[in-house]
């Protein structure tokens, strides 16, 4: 039975795609060792929000040729593609939990774990392969797996020895995050000979919304308890992992540099995350807006269709998430 994660019930044809997506993920998920294939199965049908997957979708209806088929497994090339960095992810940080289960790394180990996450990769090319119609559009995926990658071995260049700034966080989360949003709604317009105007407008309205994705999910972890968000609060200053509220708290809050250096123990984690939460928070929220708010004047040049409705709906709700 193949289920997805219950805010699409809202838009009942999105939705109905959304499920063919999912089912794609999973038939591509074929492993002789029947542990990690289990583990990478409950991955991905353990409470994942499908976002990119929707706005490739929602975007290829801007185009004249739509194959249902096509778009459903480029689709899902983006959830495996995010999936795949989700695991490698776990791994750097050695977080325990992903989506409130353990995650692969803490059950089969870090070996096991960065295998798991190649192997999603290779799904991940082969749907590509299947769906791209010419060198340009692989093109169009590697530059922007390439931006992906640089932005996670950017955000290993610091930790709070070194010390980061506005501009080096907005740089990282741009190939961390918001490349794969713009790769997606780019993409869906792409492959359905969208005009080129609006292929460039799905671009900056993607990098746009995957800014504020990633603001809101740093703002999380500082006001959200463990239950909430599924996975450790407070676990970017365990890993010593900068992000924009405690930047902002840094700059508010002069003596919250020299805090950082002593040990973090539960109790000064706490303390912190009070801190952060207090200082950090409402100038990370601000900016959050500022980049929805950009995203939503884009959308607003969009041809008229029911799907931007959508997208200005789906849009304004991810500011607003708990989770």
């Amino acid at each position: 039975m193949i289920s997805i994660n219950p805010m699409w019930t809202t838009f009942p044809a999105l939705h109905d795609e959304l499920v063919q997506v999912e089912k794609v993920i999973q038939d591509n998920i074929q492993l002789r060792n029947k542990q990690i294939e289990a583990a990478l199965v409950e991955l991905t049908s353990g409470g994942g929000k499908l976002v990119r997957p929707a706005f490739l979708l929602l975007f290829s209806v801007f185009g004249s040729k739509r194959d249902v088929t096509q778009l459903t497994k480029s689709a899902a090339a983006m959830e495996i593609l995010h999936l795949a960095t989700l695991i490698h992810d776990d791994v750097i940080d050695d977080s325990p939990l992903r989506r409130g289960v353990p995650t692969i790394h803490t059950h089969y180990g870090q070996r096991n774990a960065i295998y798991a996450g190649d192997y999603l990769f290779t799904i991940y090319f082969e749907l590509i392969n299947e769906t791209a119609r010419n060198r340009e559009d692989v093109h169009l995926n590697a530059l922007l797996m390439r931006r992906i990658l640089l932005g996670e071995l950017d955000q290993m260049r610091f930790d709070f020895k070194t010390g980061m700034t506005l501009k080096d966080y907005l740089r990282e989360i741009d190939g961390k995050t918001a490349a794969l949003f713009q790769l997606s709604c780019e993409f869906g317009a792409r492959l359905t000979d969208a005009p080129q105007q609006i292929q460039k407008t799905a671009r900056r309205i993607g990098h746009n919304i995957g800014m504020a994705f990633q603001i809101l999910d740093d703002i999380l972890d500082y006001t959200k308890s463990a239950d909430e968000i599924l996975k450790p609060a407070g676990e970017d200053l365990r890993s010593e992992t900068y992000s924009v509220p405690l930047l902002f708290a840094a700059r508010n809050y002069p003596e919250l540099p020299q805090l950082l250096q002593a040990p973090m123990t539960e109790a000064h984690v706490n303390e912190l995350v009070q801190l952060v939460a207090e200082y950090g928070v409402p100038d990370a929220k601000q900016l959050a807006n500022d980049y929805t708010q950009k995203a939503l004047q884009q959308i607003e040049t969009l041809p008229d269709s029911g799907n931007k409705a959508i997208l200005k709906d789906i849009t304004a709700a991810l500011l607003a998430r708990s989770f």
